[in-house]
């Protein structure tokens, strides 16, 4: 319950200092920002993108097994 209540007010200070502008925006995203991003990405196609390079990686692996 601590690690849960020591989340959610992190969450909620990042959120204040980034809104409020206590850190320049450059600088820092407030969560809900890369909560939208992710989702945009996702929706748009990332999951495809990760979805090819974990198969790369996986033929690449089994190259380097095959050879090696």
């Amino acid at each position: 319950m601590i690690s849960l209540t020591a989340m959610v007010a992190f969450l909620f200070i990042w959120e204040l200092v980034a809104r409020l502008e206590i850190i320049k925006p450059i600088l820092i995203s407030s969560p809900s920002r890369l909560i939208t991003a992710a989702s945009w990405l996702f929706a748009n196609g990332f999951g495809s993108d990760i979805a090819i390079s974990f198969l790369e990686f996986i033929l690449g692996f089994a190259l380097a097994v095959v050879i090696a």
